[in-house]
């Protein structure tokens, strides 16, 4: 037995079902498997539907058959608060607490607390209402959609003060609504194929979908990460009839169109970045790039029926509803890393004309994904080239290592590395200019994990310094005719430049001569019997030189 008191509550851990969903489809994404836990709703049949993040850190669901509102924590203990005749979706308030549409004819606007305790349930102005969106606008109220006979959005401000405002087309049928980047509110008209801003001041513009033979709805609708607008269409009637597509419109009213294989019906931004939808047929779910990239994955079934919602939870995990199965499931995104790059320069300085080696290391940070198509470009800055020949050693995965002889580009292309696996290679280079370079490598990328970082390294290219020349007198002071040494000192002050073709003159100025080479003094000899002994006394030959000449006596 279910008691309706709005304070009366069901709390229970719930058993859950585990399954490790692989990726089907690839694309450009970091994302390569969804491991899904799914937690059953307490009351049978309840129908959840949409689902958004309390202000307290739970995530907070409608069950549009209960009817309750739901909390599920983080660890799934779910508990059911009664609520309403057919509470559809809910959002958090910028009071803190939850509000809900209430898709009934009567309409209401529900206001519960995070305690569970239902603090107002406000009728809508107009009769057969049926609110369905609802979202909080930029001016701190409460916006939604009045999918009945009304045709109207709603404003109603958290002391529960409501004001309607009329779409101009008639029956438009008025469904998803978000606040967009532009500072509006932008919604879905499910029945008229078009697309409509209000302000905060309540004026609306229409923006008709592109011309199209096929008659198509317009569900759920989000701000994307990229500040446009994102929503669901499918195709009812005409050739595309059956056909599915996410749609994304600039604030400006420009559409693109994204086919995909289900019929959508809720979207959200992911933790990754990415947007995330849920819909009807192949038990999958969707993300879709900001750039269009659609991939989809295999969650357990029934999937998720009719309505339903997804949101980014607190837990950094995707949580969305599941109308047919009964359930909240928690999607926890198994990311592939991208490749890790390193690079290093084998000295710190180098001269103009002197060269040494780049090395750079390739790292796949999984340990049990392989990466294929690994590559990078490292455009070398101004006054650095590869040398000639450019000293090629190592290799990277089988990739296509290029790097040409007085080029400035070095590249690796198509290569592929094992879980945990790394590779090492080096290039040449060679300094054309002085100063420091500083070199930046471009993204390293894979198939699998998409972008990683950049390397840089940074390295002084020296200009080359002439030799300097020292001289010096073995005196200070020398008589005419005396003679002392002069010393050359000639020094190369670069550190790893060898000097080559070094010379100088040095001109002696006037009464300063080169000193020619003395011969050594000759040793006295023996007399001999062909050669007389002079007489002591008698005069004796001299030779010397000397540095300046003395004049004759």
């Amino acid at each position: 037995m279910r008691c309706h008191d709005s304070t009366t509550t069901k709390s229970a851990t719930q058993f859950f079902a585990v399954a490790l969903i692989v990726l089907l489809t690839c694309a450009s994404t970091q994302v390569s498997a969804l491991t899904v836990t799914e937690f059953p709703v307490l009351t049978p049949s309840s129908t959840p539907q949409g689902i958004t993040v309390g202000s307290d850190g739970n995530l907070w669901f409608t069950e549009e058959s209960g009817p309750n509102i739901g909390r599920i924590t983080t660890a799934g203990t779910v508990t059911e608060f009664a609520a309403g005749t057919r509470p559809f979706y809910i959002v958090s308030g910028p009071d803190n607490n939850l509000w809900f549409t209430d898709f009934a004819p009567a309409g209401h606007i529900g206001r519960m607390t995070t305690a569970g305790v239902l603090t107002g349930f406000f009728p809508t102005l107009s009769g057969s209402s049926n609110p369905v969106g609802i979202a909080v606008g930029p001016d701190n109220n409460l916006w939604f959609t009045e999918d009945g006979t009304a045709n109207n959005i709603g404003m109603i401000t958290t002391a529960g003060v409501m004001t309607e405002f009329p779409i101009p087309t008639p029956s438009a049928g008025p469904w998803g609504i978000a606040a967009g980047s532009d500072g509006n509110l932008w919604f879905c008209e499910n029945l008229t194929q078009k697309v409509g801003r209000i302000t905060t001041a309540g004026m609306i513009m229409e923006f008709p979908f592109p011309a199209s033979t096929s008659l198509s709805t317009c569900g759920l609708i989000t701000s994307g990460p990229d500040g446009n607008l994102w929503f669901l269409r499918t195709y009812v009637a005409g050739p595309l009839s059956g056909s599915s597509s996410i749609e994304r419109v600039t604030t400006a009213g420009v559409f693109t169109e994204f086919p995909v294989s289900i019929s959508p019906n809720s979207i959200g931004t992911g933790p990754d970045g990415n947007l995330w939808f849920t819909g009807i047929g192949g038990n999958v779910i969707g993300q879709i790039t900001t750039a269009g990239v659609v991939t989809m994955f295999a969650v357990p079934p029934p999937g998720q029926g009719a309505n339903g919602g997804i949101v980014t939870g607190p837990d950094n995990n995707l949580w969305y509803t599941e109308s047919t199965g009964n359930k909240i499931a928690r999607a926890a995104l198994s990311a592939t890393l991208p490749p890790t790059i390193a690079k290093a320069f084998g000295a710190a300085s180098i001269p103009v004309g002197g060269a040494t080696s780049l090395t750079f290391t390739i790292t796949n940070p999984n340990a049990a994904t392989t990466l294929t198509g690994i590559g990078f470009t490292d455009s070398l800055p101004a006054g650095l080239v590869v040398s000639t020949p450019n000293g090629l050693t190592g290799s990277c995965g089988g990739g296509a290592i290029t790097a040409t002889a007085g080029s400035g580009t070095i590249s690796l292309t198509t290569a592929s590395l094992a879980g945990s696996a790394s590779c090492t290679f080096s290039v040449n280079v060679t300094g054309t200019s002085a100063g420091v370079k500083v070199n930046t490598t471009s993204a390293v990328t894979s198939v699998e994990g998409g972008n990683g970082l950049t390397a840089s390294a940074s390295i002084t290219v020296a200009a080359v310094l002439p030799p300097t020349i020292a001289k010096a007198f073995g005196a200070a002071s020398i008589p005419v005719g005396s003679v002392t040494s002069l010393t050359f000192t000639i020094t190369n002050p670069n550190a790893a430049a060898t000097l080559t073709g070094i010379g100088f003159t040095d001109t002696l100025p006037a009464g300063l001569v080169v000193v020619a080479e003395r011969s050594p003094r000759p040793r006295a000899r023996a007399p001999s019997a062909s050669r007389p002994r002079p007489s002591r006394g008698a005069p004796r030959a001299r030779s010397a030189s000397t540095s300046r000449g003395r004049p004759s006596a």
